[in-house]
């Protein structure tokens, strides 16, 4: 019967990584986006074995963690409101919240319409920022996955393998693409809001082929990547104080007795 995988926290000198054991039988390390070190082992491995691996191999982690400082996206959270932008392979679109019943999916893309490109989101999906991210993520997957289907074909046959198959990951959380000996090369989601020389680049990087753009646009396109993280609308809050021009009481119509409130209405100052 096969064990389920652990973890735990372990504090080594300057940081902290975390250990993961499952019924592997070797040893590794890897290095998320966001700075994470993560060892992986058997089940059974010690505190004193994971520390030893990372003290042998700390000039690696401390180039690795300097790489991806250097090259991490920036922090990006976006408000889920209407109006928002979203990048879909790398053109701009802007979030709309529609009625439920102006389509059957929960994230549609309408390219060109009205003023330009926008993403439909059903309002009850929008309801949740965990619903919300879950329906876009799959959306991002779902779109990279038609693009690469329709263009990596001509790219794998430059390769020995060229039946790789070449699937966007919703699960990948610590590389942009992984090129696995037995399933193929997957990428991760996000990397469907780069434009297409872009996820190009990451591809013929993985696969060890010539380069297509300039590694700096290429590192930089990296850095602007949205990872999911998204906020409720942040209403404003009604205040409680009294106008401070006229005294008059919070939350009452007072424009008539009150020139900056007359302003506000009318969109005129300055009268009196």
């Amino acid at each position: 019967m096969t064990a389920p995988a652990t973890e735990r926290r372990i504090a080594a000198n300057s940081f902290t990584f975390t250990l993961r054991t499952t019924n592997r039988a070797t040893f590794g390390i890897t290095i998320s986006h966001t700075g994470e070190v993560v060892v992986r082992g058997p089940h059974g491995t010690s505190d004193a074995q994971a520390i030893g691996l990372v003290h042998r191999r700390r000039e690696w982690i401390y180039r690795q963690l300097k790489h991806f400082k250097e090259t991490a996206p920036d922090s990006h959270v976006k408000e889920l409101i209407g109006g928002t932008g979203f990048t879909v392979l790398g053109h701009g679109h802007r979030l709309r919240i529609v009625a439920d019943a102006e389509q059957d999916r929960a994230v549609v893309q309408h390219r060109w319409s009205g003023r330009g490109p926008w993403l439909h989101m059903r309002s009850t999906t929008a309801r949740s920022v965990e619903a919300a991210r879950e329906e876009l993520v799959a959306f991002y997957a779902r779109t990279g996955q038609e693009w690469l289907d329709a263009h990596t074909p001509s790219i794998t046959r430059q390769t020995a393998a060229p039946d790789l198959p070449v699937k966007m990951s919703t699960r990948m959380r610590t590389k942009w693409a992984y090129l696995h000996p037995d399933r193929g090369l997957a990428l991760h989601w996000a990397s469907a809001q780069l434009s297409t020389v872009y996820i190009r680049e990451l591809i013929h990087r993985t696969l060890s082929l010539h380069s297509v753009t300039h590694n700096h646009l290429y590192e930089r396109a990296l850095r602007t990547l949205w990872l999911g993280d998204l906020q409720p609308h942040r209403a404003l809050t009604p205040t409680t104080q009294p106008c401070r021009a006229c005294g008059a009481t919070a939350n009452t119509f007072h424009a008539e007795n009150c020139s900056p409130a007359r302003g506000a209405c009318t969109g005129r100052h300055g009268l009196g």
